[in-house]
Formats: C-alpha cells, structure tokens, sequence
C-alpha cells in the first residue's frame, strides 16, 4: 500500500517500512526472514526470475547446518536471508493491522533480526547503549558468520526484543524473539543513508514513558522532519505514542558510534500487533 512517500509491506507479525524517495536506501549487512515453509517463496522467486523486468537482483538456495536457506538481493543491494519454521522460535502469534480492504494473512511469519556491519570496536560500546538507556538484554561473543563461511571470526553484540530463553548457566547462549544484531567489520562502511527501525517497548505506558525519560536524559531524543510526529518532550511522546533517536552513542563519552534511527512505539500506539495476537 503506497502512502504518504511510504510504502507499507506486512511480513507477519513485522511490517517494513518503504520510504518512496529517488534515492534508495540500503540496509548496510543483511535481514533474516521466517517462514513456515520456503516452498511457496522459491516458487514465486522461480516465477518472478523468468520475467524480464523481475524485482530483484539475483537469488540463490543456499545450505545452512543441513538446511535450505534462499538468499535474496533486491534491486537496490538489500540483502534477506529467508529461513524455514523448526519450531524453535520464541514468538507469540501476533500479526500486522490490516493496511488494505484486500489483504489477505502473509506467508512470512515475521522478521527474525537485522544484521548490521559496524566499526571495530563499536560491538561492546552498541550493547552497553543499549543495555543503558533502553535496559535491553544483550551478549557480546567472537562469532562466526553463518552467511560468509570465508569470513574471519569477528565480535558482535545481539540485543534481544520480546521474551529471551538462556539456554546455557553461564548465559553464553540464549534464544529471542528478535534481535538486532551488530557484527564489527574491517569492510568500508557507507555513510548512514535514513533507514529506520521500529519497535515497541514494554508492557505498558509507564515502560514507555521511562524509556522515553532514559533516552530524553541521555539527550538523543530526535525529530525526523518527514514524519509528522514531533515529539520532543514527554507530554508530546505521550500524544504521539511513540518518540525517535538515531545516534547510538557510547555511555561512558556520550560520543556517537553508530547511527540507525529508531522509531519506539508504546504498546498504547494503534498499529501495536499485539491487539492481534490469536493469544486470549
């Protein structure tokens, strides 16, 4: 559904946010998707790959611990990773408000992290922001990257959204709902291009609003002048339902490390899928 210079695509229990502009806007690593079944989407990418205006760039089907994965490029550089369902995900059934009279459920069940190239090290400093002024749950590992197998092990920080399970005493290991997730990289960074994120905090009003006062105080509170909401203070992040930050900065030098725009929502903002949930 096209809008106001922004185009919205439900994913599930996640929704993409598509600003209509000239210039693209390419997230810098890659995203993961979820579905039930990877059949129906290499069909429709098998269909679409025959056309001569296709929409995206190129495809593969990949092998991934024994198991198909299909890597997908858009026609700007977007990468995704599409995974199929074991059962071990820890989401809740929830699902996007209707955006058109015509929409039917999506085959994606949602969105399962963002991956994000950062600077060497930034990983530690990403996770004690977020850790700080958000109280998120996060881990800070040298990992290996499951989608470049040739590349060197390399420090990267998970914050974890929705319900986190440790899976190990020493909470080296730990499953989530979603993530976002911030791998160091020694490969050129492109300049910070407006791609956002969004999503909601807590259980209530009151988590929203202490979050609010956390990133006020921080002072990286933020107003996108696309968007019409404009909240600067905590009366007007309660009439919005929702405030913006896009520097992540480092909480021992208030010095900015990172840049990614967050568009945080109370669990009061009408598009909150939980008012969805098949959960009684």
């Amino acid at each position: 559904v096209k809008g106001s210079k922004t185009v919205w695509a439900n994913c599930g229990a996640s929704q993409f946010h598509l600003p209509y502009d000239e210039v693209p806007q390419v997230v810098p690593g890659h995203m993961g998707l979820r579905y039930d079944s990877l059949e129906g989407l290499k069909d429709r990418i098998r269909l679409e790959d025959t056309k001569e205006d296709k929409c995206f760039q190129e495809y593969a089907i990949l092998i991934e611990d024994g198991k198909e994965v299909v890597r997908i490029v858009d026609q700007y550089g977007n990468v995704f990773y599409c995974r199929s369902s074991d059962g071990s995900e820890q989401r809740e059934s929830m699902r996007q408000p209707i955006i058109s009279k015509d929409e039917v459920d999506t085959y994606g069940r949602g969105l399962d992290y963002v991956e994000f190239d950062c600077p060497i090290g930034s990983a530690p400093k990403i996770a004690a922001f977020y850790e700080s002024v958000l109280g998120a749950s996060t881990h800070v590992a040298t990992e290996s990257s499951s989608t470049n197998k040739d590349e060197a092990p390399s420090v990267v920080a998970r914050v974890a959204f929705g319900k986190v399970v440790v899976e190990n005493d020493d909470d080296s290991s730990f499953l989530t709902q979603q993530e976002l997730v911030f791998r160091e990289t020694q490969r050129p960074i492109p300049p910070y291009d407006g791609h956002h994120v969004a999503m909601y905090v807590g259980h209530s009003q009151a988590d929203f609003e202490k979050a609010f006062s956390s990133a006020h105080e921080t002072g990286i509170v933020w107003v996108n002048p696309r968007f019409s909401d404009k909240t600067t203070d905590l009366d007007s992040a309660r009439e919005y339902r929702q405030f913006r930050f896009k520097d992540i900065v480092d909480p021992s030098t208030g010095q900015v490390i990172f840049q990614l725009e967050h568009e945080m929502r109370s669990v009061q903002h009408t598009a909150w899928p939980g008012k969805n949930s098949d959960k009684k």
